[in-house]
């Protein structure tokens, strides 16, 4: 029966499925450390971008093999995210206990848009991480400038994200509290993203291979 082909369409998805669940469950277990969150993001992200480019990767051996190569940077980039993050959280408890209220409202104004930006830069950093060997700072340059360059690609990312934490932190029941995210979702919507990463790198690819 065609269904059983392992060419056949119903095969691949099944093939993708049991991939996703796989490297999901890798990306779990090497973030626990909670400092490694970045490599592990990077080599989930990697896995994803190869499946998208239908190169059909070799799961634990791909994974791994990113880890290891980009956990130093990945990890000084984490922790570069992490520190911002805190200051960011620091600046929205300062305005929320400020007397003066036109001050306050201005500098929540300025938090937003600043957040709003670095928001926009994370979206692009791991994927560039995972997909290209570049400097900490070009690596950060290079994602606030994808970011800009393909606005429309970057909200529909942020609305991907933002969505996934709403689910995850205000309706729990949808994902069976957690049980869905732990299966694969994780790395499901690092696929879906990977799709719209693998678009625009394309471009950069196509641009480099002209020149």
């Amino acid at each position: 029966m065609k269904f059983f082909d392992l060419n056949s369409p119903a095969a691949k998805f099944l093939t993708h499925i049991a991939d996703l669940m796989l490297v999901n469950l890798l990306f779990l277990a090497f973030s626990l450390p909670i400092v490694t969150f970045g490599a592990s993001l990077t080599a989930l992200n990697f896995v994803t971008l190869q499946i998208v480019e239908n190169k059909q990767p070799a799961i634990l051996a791909s994974f791994i093999k990113s880890f290891k190569q980009n956990l130093k940077q990945a990890t000084i980039l984490w922790g570069g995210v992490f520190s911002m993050g805190a200051v960011f959280f620091a600046w929205h408890i300062v305005i929320e206990n400020m007397v003066v209220a036109n001050l306050a409202s201005f500098l929540r104004l300025i938090f937003y848009v600043a957040f709003f930006l670095f928001s926009m830069m994370i979206v692009y950093l791991f994927y560039l991480q995972a997909k290209f060997e570049n400097t900490i700072q070009a690596t950060l340059k290079t994602a606030f400038l994808m970011a800009i360059r393909h606005f429309f690609t970057t909200l529909l990312a942020l609305l991907l994200i933002g969505c996934t934490f709403i689910i995850i932190f205000f309706y729990p029941k949808l994902t069976g509290y957690g049980l869905l995210f732990i299966l694969g979702g994780f790395a499901f919507v690092s696929f879906v993203l990977s799709i719209l990463m693998n678009q625009v790198f394309k471009q950069y690819i196509k641009e480099e291979a002209v020149q």
